[in-house]
């Protein structure tokens, strides 16, 4: 398949495959068409416990659900604090919804998440990190998500909330629009996207 403008070449039959059997696409699995990924191919849950329990602490309210080391519940406790005292953070919670589900069409092809901070008027996630600054952490985010979480909801401002893994914990956040160049080219990649995917399953 040739290229298109935005420069990858979407062509994995298993995840198209993947997204035929569910029937609707999600932000992952969309990346692995993009990346020609094998959704059967998945990471081990032990890595994902901290964030886990960031999430359903700092979003939810919630008690401790995992049974984590104790060095690890103190990160967790730690990495919870900071987002607590955070500025930009706290002025996106004030009336926010959290772990919003969706299920709804996009250019016509269903589509199904959960956003992590629904603000009354934009949009946030909120990701773990072991990157040490703000350069690597945005350097490193997948503008994909922020282009589909902001055509379901039709806003225009996305935050990506990181909480570093290790101390000192620093708080990273950004607004996609403080990079035009690499949000412009995420929103074609849906769109791209979603009509190749729709073309290649019949959705």
């Amino acid at each position: 398949m040739t290229k298109n403008s935005t420069g990858f070449e979407p062509s994995d039959k298993l995840a198209l495959q993947y997204i035929k059997e569910k029937g609707y696409a999600s932000y992952s699995s969309l990346k692995n068409v993009r990346d020609c990924v094998d959704p059967s191919k998945k990471t081990s849950a032990i890595w994902f416990d901290v964030g886990t329990e960031v999430h359903s602490r700092f979003l939810e309210k919630k008690k401790p659900i995992l049974k984590l080391s104790v060095q690890d519940n103190e990160a967790v406790r730690s990495m919870v604090e900071s987002l607590e005292n955070h500025p930009v953070v706290r002025r996106l919670m004030v009336g926010a919804k959290v772990e919003q589900f969706f299920k709804q069409k996009i250019w016509g092809l269903e589509v199904l998440g959960y956003i992590d901070i629904l603000p009354p008027k934009d949009v946030a996630d909120l990701k773990t990190t072991r990157h040490r600054n703000q350069h690597d952490f945005a350097a490193n985010m997948d503008f994909l998500q922020a282009a589909m979480y902001r055509a379901v909801t039709k806003r225009k401002d996305f935050y990506y909330i990181g909480i570093q893994k290790e101390k000192p914990f620093n708080v990273f956040i950004f607004n996609v629009h403080q990079y035009p160049d690499r949000i412009a080219k995420a929103d074609d990649e849906l769109k791209y996207l979603i009509k190749y995917v729709k073309k290649q399953t019949g959705l």
